[in-house]
């Protein structure tokens, strides 16, 4: 039996765009949803870390928009959320629907990597696969289903002809961009990404503006995130944004890099319009 949690959120206007929930309190609420179903069937996040040395580091999140939903939608939603352990334990899911009354309006997937923690204060860590007693705590969540990494699927089915325009932002992280160990925070990943598909849209030229204009002015349809390698505090990050045009259809392509060492892809993100 698949073991649930349920959250409410209150609808207030900073949630919303003028069209559908943003991407940034989406990722929020669904961590929120995330700390409590760990709470209530694992450990708080708190006590896994300082206690078993354990934690989980988001590597990637999906977000579908099944159907509309805005401000004037309802007073407020329901958020349920359970867990899945699938590739031989290394990877745990969280999956998050979305609903107004009984009908889910967004779907919402964590995907997390647990990792061993150093101890004694560090936020340093190894990958490792679930084992001990977090297993057996996780016992009905455990899976042999293996996933798809769709980030690269939907990379390979656009085609270079199909790219409309790109541009290149270049940001250097703070502390509002970052979570307790002074790395960058995923849920402010899909903020950058967005802000440069903004700014990329505004700064068109008038011939080319017609062609990105959806990316303003209709909803999202989806989004699709992989995280590669981490970012601190400080560091200085570009964001590399591709607007492709597939059988009518708008895409964007975020690429988070740095030059750190080298170039380096840290993140990618998908916005399907």
């Amino acid at each position: 039996m698949v073991r649930q949690t349920k959250i409410h959120v209150l609808n207030d206007t900073s949630l919303f765009d003028s069209m559908q929930l943003q991407l940034r309190p989406i990722l929020t609420i669904g961590m929120r949803c995330w700390a409590q179903w760990s709470s209530e069937n694992l450990h708080s996040f708190p006590v896994l870390i300082k206690e078993h040395r354990f934690g989980l580091v988001v590597v990637g999140a999906q977000v579908v928009h099944e159907r509309p939903y805005d401000f004037f939608s309802a007073s407020g939603f329901d958020v349920v959320g359970h867990a899945e352990v699938v590739q031989e334990r290394r990877l745990i899911l969280g999956h998050m629907s979305f609903l107004h009354g009984e009908e889910r309006f967004l779907s919402l997937r964590i995907t997390c990597r647990p990792v061993a923690m150093a101890g004694g204060g560090s936020f340093a860590a190894m990958p490792t696969a679930i084992e001990g007693h977090l297993l057996d705590k996780l016992a009905p969540e455990v899976t042999n289903r293996r996933i798809e990494r769709e980030v690269p699927a939907l990379l390979a089915a656009l085609r270079p002809e199909q790219q409309v325009a790109e541009a290149l932002e270049t940001h250097r992280l703070h502390r509002h961009d970052c979570e307790a160990a002074d790395q960058w925070s995923y849920i402010e990943i899909g903020a950058r990404a967005a802000s440069a598909r903004e700014s990329m849209v505004s700064r068109a030229s008038k011939e080319l503006r017609p062609r990105l204009q959806a990316g303003l002015t209709t909803p999202v349809r989806s989004v699709d995130l992989e995280i590669k390698r981490p970012l601190f505090l400080f560091d200085e990050l570009h964001v590399r944004t591709q607007a492709f045009v597939q059988d009518e259809r708008l895409t964007f392509v975020h690429t988070v890099q740095s030059k750190m060492g080298g170039r380096h892809d840290h993140a990618v993100m998908v916005e399907r319009f």
